[in-house]
């Protein structure tokens, strides 16, 4: 190990170590107070992209798009069924988990037959898995890549518009997340 130490103290060909070199390598390093002005721009940048995120998917829900062929599937199993009969198997080759069903059971019977009370729990819980996955990516990379993975998200097309359909899939996805938050 000695010897190793030695030969890395050793001037190598086509190295300077000379002072006016260190100093310029000094220079290219970023100080704590930039790093700083740094960090915070880009949690600034984080936060911007998470709003976007949530108001898309807002502006996406407002639209109010008619329900299409799979959506009214899934919607025709809700109003003849009580919780139990959501439990058993769906019409339509349907297939749905429960606490999903009973979510979208409780939005018909207390907010009404409307395409947008159908689509409340998924919007919900599409906004609250992208501010999970926010929290998620800020604490695992502070700064530029979390910040590029939250933008991610906040714009991507699939979660996006499964958050404003009358379908599960924005719940598996805050599930998956607030599965690897005990692990942050």
């Amino acid at each position: 190990i000695q010897g190793l130490h030695n030969l890395s103290n050793k001037a190598r060909p086509g190295i300077s170590s000379t002072p006016k070199l260190r100093e310029s390598c000094a220079l290219s390093t970023v100080s704590a107070g930039d790093r700083s002005s740094l960090q915070r721009r880009w949690l600034w940048a984080a936060g911007l992209l998470l709003s976007v995120g949530l108001l898309w998917r807002l502006g996406r829900y407002l639209l109010d798009f008619p329900i299409w062929g799979d959506e009214a599937m899934v919607a025709l199993n809700l109003p003849d069924r009580d919780f139990a009969g959501l439990l058993g198997q769906l019409d339509h080759c349907q297939v749905a988990p429960p606490l999903w069903l009973w979510c979208e059971k409780i939005a018909l019977d207390h907010l009404g037959p409307s395409t947008l009370s159908l689509r409340l729990a998924p919007l919900m819980a599409g906004c609250a898995g992208l501010v999970a996955h926010a929290w998620l990516a800020w604490n695992l990379f502070p700064g530029r890549a979390g910040a590029m993975a939250i933008g991610l998200l906040a714009v991507a097309i699939w979660p996006v518009s499964m958050s404003t359909l009358i379908k599960p899939y924005s719940f598996d996805l805050l599930a998956a997340i607030l599965l690897l938050v005990p692990a942050s």
